[in-house]
């Protein structure tokens, strides 16, 4: 009978394009630049990335892991911050003339930077920010069924023991690898601020990847 085997390796079962009813499984603290990985099915940082930016900085990020009722799970990050590129209208003529700020381009992107310590590091965009922590507000305002005003510790032991469903929209979408270029095919959150929304149990649950599911 051994011969009816072969080996082959395991694939992740991930969340579909659309809406997906799930519940969080955790939650983590870390940095842009360091990878993250679910060990022993503990979320957990795992290293740095290999790629070497022009800035010292790294934004920081909530890194979640989430799953559903059939078993497929994905990993999303939020970041805590935004930062000014060239082309914002934030970065003013009198911050272009002051001489304290360089804009450093790297894999197509402009960034303004300037030097803090002896360093190079990236100039905070406070109304991307706010975006920021915006998307994180609804995210916790899903896992709480919209209670107002749990504080976030709070809110993510509760969804994690009581593993509170909450809605979250899918997109497909690519990736290049700042390593070698090259780009490949990626399931992800949506990046709109209703990404994440409330369950509601009394209506009709629609299937995973539904995107006619309400906004």
């Amino acid at each position: 009978m051994a011969h009816n085997y072969v080996s082959k390796s395991v694939q992740p079962r991930l969340f579909k394009v659309g809406a997906n009813v799930a519940w969080l499984l955790a939650l983590i603290e870390c940095t842009a630049i360091q990878t993250v990985e679910i060990v022993g099915g503990i979320l957990s940082i795992t290293g740095t990335k290999k790629t070497v930016y022009p800035w010292s900085d790294a934004l920081e990020q909530f890194c979640i892991w989430m799953t559903d009722a059939d078993g497929n799970s994905h990993v999303h990050r939020f970041n805590k911050q935004g930062v000014l590129k060239a082309e914002d209208n934030e970065y003013t003529q009198a911050m272009r003339e002051s001489g304290r700020y360089t804009v450093v381009s790297y894999k197509g992107h402009n960034y303004v930077c300037e030097t803090v310590n002896g360093k190079t590091v990236r100039v905070e965009n406070v109304n991307k920010t706010a975006v920021c922590t915006e998307i994180i507000c609804h995210f916790l305002s899903a896992i709480v069924s919209g209670a107002e005003n749990v504080p976030m510790n709070t809110a993510v032991d509760n969804a994690i023991a009581g593993k509170t469903k909450f809605i979250v929209k899918m997109v497909a979408d690519t990736w290049a690898d700042p390593d070698d270029g090259v780009v490949h095919d990626q399931l992800v959150v949506s990046s709109k601020k209703d990404s994440f929304s409330v369950y509601d149990e009394n209506k009709p649950e629609k299937k995973s990847g539904d995107s006619g599911l309400e906004s």
